[in-house]
């Protein structure tokens, strides 16, 4: 095993996810619900992806702490054959069949995840970049993106507020809790399920969320739910 100090694979892919979409200082909205919900899923498949392979080079007689592999150069390469395949039907089918042959399922589990990831830190990046004085034509080709493409993802997210009420014993409603995210337009309904996702991960309980249209949830919500016990 690692020791105490030393940071496991599962960690430093982690690490690297926060690191990209860490585009500006941390908030409470950054760490939301469905941010923290995402990370301990992919958290818990990578884990799963490096006992894995542990098992595997103790079975073999090998010694895993020297033999567990650099997860992320792992994902890079298989960027790097995937990009070069793309116009190439056979090679591309080559490929996936690779990928299908030397992973189980647990492993194919925690790359989609890690390439999920990735995808939802894009535009947290390009923020992060442009802050920094990058011209959206640069963003795009250090991305493998069209400017089109960076341009269209700059103006398809729409910043939604949302407030968890708890409803009490005696039928009134308590506030516990507000939060901001910046999603798809359209999301209202998605933000409210995956709140609600989050609260009764550890305890049903009887909540409203109420989401509204910009960062200050204030007037009539666009969107509203409850979720009873069952």
């Amino acid at each position: 095993m690692t020791a105490d100090n030393e940071p496991t694979e599962a960690n430093r892919l982690l690490r690297a996810i926060e690191r990209l979409e860490d585009g500006q200082p941390r908030t409470p909205a950054d760490d939301g619900p469905a941010l923290t919900r995402f990370q301990r899923q992919l958290a818990a498949a990578v884990a799963e992806l490096e006992a894995a392979h542990r098992a595997d080079v103790i079975a073999a007689g090998g010694d895993p702490d020297d033999e567990l592999p650099d997860l992320l150069d792992l994902v890079r390469d298989i960027a790097t054959d995937y990009q070069r395949s793309r116009d190439n039907p056979i090679r591309a089918r080559s490929l996936l069949d690779q990928l299908a042959n030397d992973h189980d399922l647990s492993d194919l589990a925690a790359l989609r995840l890690a390439g999920e990831a990735a995808a939802a830190a894009v535009p947290r990046a390009v923020d992060r970049a442009e802050a920094a004085g990058m011209t959206v034509p640069s963003i795009a080709r250090a991305l493998g993106l069209t400017p089109q493409r960076v341009y269209a993802m700059r103006q398809a997210r729409v910043t939604y507020s949302y407030r968890v009420d708890v409803r009490t014993a005696g039928g009134s409603w308590r506030h516990r809790e507000v939060g901001e995210e910046q999603l798809a337009e359209g999301s209202e309904a998605l933000l409210a399920k995956q709140v609600i996702e989050e609260h009764t991960a550890t305890a049903d309980r009887h909540l409203r969320v109420r989401v509204w249209r910009g960062a200050d949830p204030a007037g009539d919500p666009i969107y509203t739910t409850e979720h009873t016990p069952s």
